[in-house]
Parts: C-alpha cells; sequence; structure tokens
C-alpha cells in the first residue's frame, strides 16, 4: 500500500511538472512541434446527429463519460491523460524493475520512453494518441507481468486492454496476434485448465469489441464506414500499371489509372532512393485525404454511392480491382511503404530537400497537381531536415535490433520454456516483441502511408527492444566476470 501511494504521488507530481511547464510554455515550442488546442470534449450523442459516423467510438465514448461524470473542461481532461501517461509510465518501470533487478537501468528505460517529446505531446492534446500510447506502455507492463508470474488474471487483464485499444484506433487489431500467441506458449503453465484459458484470451477483447460495435449501431441507423477504403485508395495511382477490365466503377478506374501515370512518371525520374521513397509516401495523401482529394473522383464516389452503398465499398471496391490487375506492383509497393517506416520516409534530411525542392522547380510536371501538393508539404518539413538524419539511424538500428532479439529470443526460450526461468521470460520478450513491432508496421504499410505520428505511437515497445539488447549485453558482462 505504501509503495502504491509513493507511485500515485509521483504520478500526479510528474503530471502537475508536465502540464504546467506547457501551459505556463516552459517547455519550448521547438521540442514539441505544433499542439492543436482547439478541440472539445465530445458529446457522444452528438458524433450521430444528422447522420454522423465515427471510426472507432473508444475515445469519444471516455470523453462523454468523462464529462458527465466528472466535468466538461478539457484541461483537466487533458490533465487526466497526462496522469495516465505517467501513470502507466511508472507501472512499466516497476515491472520492468522486478524482471531485471537493476534500478537504475529501469529508470533510464522510463526517462526514454517518457520524455520523448513527440510522445508527451499528445497527451496534452485530444487526440486518440493521448490515451493509446499510455495503454500501449501498460500493455508492455502487463506482458512483462504475466511472463513473470504466469497469472491467468494478468492474462484476462490484457485480453481486456487490447479490446480498449482496438476500441480507440483500429490498428490495436495488429496486438490480436499476441494472445493466441501467449495461449500457445503458456496454456501448459497456467493454472486452469487450457478450455478456461482460451476462453480467459477470447472473451474479455471480444466483449471489449462488441460493446463498442453494439454503442454504434444501438445510436445510428446508418450504415457504418470505416477509412479503410479512403486510404487504400490512396495507394491506387502508386500500383496503377494495368487497368482492371469490366470494372464495377469504369469511369473512377479510368481517372485513376489516368493520374497514375504522371505519379509514377515522377517517382521513377526522382534522383535517389530516398527521393523517391519520399514522393511516394506524400503523394499516397492527395488520394485518400478527404481535405485533398481531387474533385472530379470525389464526384465519381459519391456518383456511384448512389448504386453500391457506402462510400467504403467503393474505395475499396476499385482498390481490390486494382490490386488484382496488379499483384506484383501492389506487393512491391507494400514492401517499400514498410521499409519506408523504417526509415521515416516522411522527411528527408537537408540535403535531399534542397535537391527536390530545385528539380520540382524546373520539373516537367511543375504545375500539376501532385507536385503542388509535394511542395506545400515540404514546406512543413523544412524544420525538421537538420535533425532527421540522426532520428532515421535510431529508427536503422532498432530495425537491426528487433531482428537480431527475435532470432536469440527464439532460441533462449525454446531451450527454457519448461523451466520458466529468466532467460525464458526474456527470452520470450525479446521474441514478441519484435513481432508486434513488425506486425503493427506491416498493418500500417498495407492501409496507408508513412507517418511519423503512428510510427512513434509504437515508442514504448521500440525502446523495451533497445533495453532488453543492453540487458543482454550486461548480462553477458556479468557472466564473464
Amino acid at each position: 500500500m505504501i509503495i502504491f501511494r509513493f507511485y500515485f504521488v509521483l504520478s500526479i507530481t510528474l503530471s502537475f511538472f508536465l502540464f504546467f511547464s506547457y501551459y505556463y510554455q516552459i517547455i519550448p515550442d521547438f521540442l514539441l512541434g505544433v499542439v492543436s488546442q482547439d478541440a472539445l470534449l465530445v458529446d457522444f450523442n452528438s458524433i450521430f446527429n444528422d447522420g454522423g459516423s465515427a471510426r472507432s467510438l473508444g475515445y469519444r465514448y471516455m470523453q462523454s463519460v468523462f464529462s458527465n461524470l466528472v466535468t466538461e473542461d478539457r484541461q483537466i481532461f487533458i490533465f487526466f491523460q497526462v496522469w495516465l501517461f505517467f501513470i502507466s509510465g511508472l507501472f512499466l518501470f516497476k515491472q520492468f524493475y522486478f524482471l531485471t533487478g537493476r534500478k537504475i537501468f529501469s529508470i533510464l528505460m522510463f526517462l526514454t520512453v517518457v520524455l520523448n517529446p513527440k510522445i508527451f505531446k499528445y497527451t496534452l492534446m485530444i487526440e486518440e494518441e493521448g490515451v493509446y500510447i499510455s495503454l500501449v506502455m501498460f500493455l508492455c507492463a502487463l506482458m512483462i507481468q504475466f511472463c513473470r508470474t504466469i497469472s491467468w488474471k494478468i492474462l484476462a487483464l490484457l485480453s481486456l486492454t487490447i479490446g480498449v485499444m482496438i476500441s480507440i484506433r483500429p490498428t490495436g487489431y495488429a496486438l490480436l496476434p499476441l494472445l493466441p500467441i501467449i495461449f500457445i506458449f503458456y496454456y501448459k503453465h497456467l493454472s486452469i485448465n487450457p478450455i478456461h484459458s482460451f476462453m480467459i484470451v477470447l472473451i474479455p477483447v471480444m466483449s471489449v469489441i462488441s460493446f463498442e460495435s453494439y454503442l454504434y449501431h444501438s445510436n445510428s441507423d446508418y450504415q457504418r464506414e470505416s477509412t479503410l477504403g479512403v486510404n487504400l485508395l490512396g495507394s491506387i495511382p502508386l500500383i496503377a500499371e494495368n487497368k482492371p477490365e469490366n470494372s464495377r466503377f469504369p469511369i473512377l478506374v479510368d481517372n485513376l489509372y489516368e493520374k497514375g501515370k504522371n505519379v509514377r512518371k515522377l517517382i521513377s525520374q526522382a534522383d535517389s532512393f530516398s527521393i523517391a521513397q519520399y514522393l511516394r509516401n506524400e503523394i499516397h495523401p492527395m488520394y485518400h485525404d478527404s481535405g485533398e482529394l481531387p474533385g472530379d473522383i470525389r464526384n465519381q464516389i459519391t456518383m456511384y454511392k448512389s448504386e453500391f452503398g457506402t462510400r467504403d465499398s467503393i474505395t475499396t471496391g476499385v482498390y481490390i480491382e486494382f490490386a488484382k490487375e496488379n499483384p506484383v506492383e501492389t506487393l512491391k509497393h507494400i514492401a517499400l511503404t514498410f521499409i519506408g517506416h523504417w526509415q521515416i520516409s516522411e522527411i528527408l534530411n537537408s540535403e535531399d530537400w534542397k535537391k527536390l525542392s530545385q528539380d520540382l522547380n524546373t520539373h516537367t510536371l511543375k504545375n500539376t497537381q501532385e507536385v503542388i501538393y509535394v511542395q506545400k508539404h515540404m514546406k512543413v518539413i523544412k524544420h525538421y531536415t537538420s535533425i532527421i538524419s540522426w532520428v532515421k539511424l535510431l529508427f536503422v538500428l532498432i530495425l537491426l535490433l528487433c531482428i537480431y532479439l527475435f532470432i536469440v529470443g527464439l532460441t533462449d526460450w525454446n531451450r527454457e520454456k519448461d523451466k520458466l526461468s529468466y532467460s525464458a521470460t526474456t527470452g520470450f520478450l525479446s521474441l514478441i516483441l519484435p513481432l508486434l513491432i513488425f506486425g503493427y508496421i506491416l498493418l500500417l504499410s498495407i492501409v496507408i502511408n508513412v507517418q511519423v505520428r503512428l510510427v512513434f505511437t509504437y515508442w514504448p515497445l521500440m525502446v523495451l527492444i533497445l533495453f532488453l539488447f543492453l540487458l543482454r549485453v550486461l548480462d553477458l558482462k556479468k557472466d564473464k566476470t
């Protein structure tokens, strides 16, 4: 109880420090970048007024409950997000310390997670990431605790947490494979029979997903639309080497095919692989973002909507047609986007930025909508070009560590699996954390382009990868002495 009180008081203290440091502008703006202050707490019932729809209701429902039970003051809700961020980080520190027995080492891990301004800035905004990142830390702590204690109660809480994360952001579905993997690896060591343990794995997560779906359908008579097809639409000009025959959407298909010619020409003439990756990445949202989507395409989608129903059915349908007609280009695009996440292709270094800026000013396509859109984005990233090389290097390092730890983790766990030893625990974590990161980035690569905010959502997992590697180095030195 004393320890709990200590962590609670510490989390409140840290929350006050971060909260007031930002609002009294003690933290320099260049560390945080743009932090939106416009959003208000959502009235849950208003989401569905006038035929409105929502991608995921978890975060909106949380705001509604908070405003009804606590207060409608957005500043207090933001403070709650900041507190959730620190209490989750301290829980992760505690479990990592129990695993390693190294206090200073665990403190460094904690500071590396929570002092990343790209991460904690979202807790100061009314954004999904403000809660989702805290839940990622909470999930990491639960994984460590489960591997140490092999408790069905922790397993149930893991399942529940993943369900909540899915209800907040659809990318949480990338975490679902964690549950069957844990069941396969550990069901023999649980204190209950396999059928009950399987139910504990399945029921909490499915209950939350079902409840979120119930909330939507009980409040709206409209068919639910997602943003899946809207995002997939952005890939079409990049993969449209061949045009589908006998399409259900012939006018839209012809338009996207013709636009794709200029897109691929622009990319093919890039001076380097990194510039080509940047162009590929930044033209993508031009064809999926509702604010930038060319008007003729938007009008054609609206035209087909009367025949095929939802916008998502049209955009997903036309993507599937192009993907079937261009399977190699589709797989190539997914692979290049996967690589782009590790090279942070959303931002160029200073040298590539200057080179591309000069080329676009004299390019034969300089007056096209695509070039104008890219030039507008280049103005936004200009302030980050001087430091991005170090970030790119860090992510390449994390990628190499993920591959290394997956290999040695599989070996260690397979050797120690029946003993439930320290080596088995660190081995399983070394195995599963890279899988979770790869699965998440693969899901992003299939659906959407590279966005730093999405990549950094899993920053706590990346930090754990780094410190698990350092832990192995320390353990090796200890064994030698």
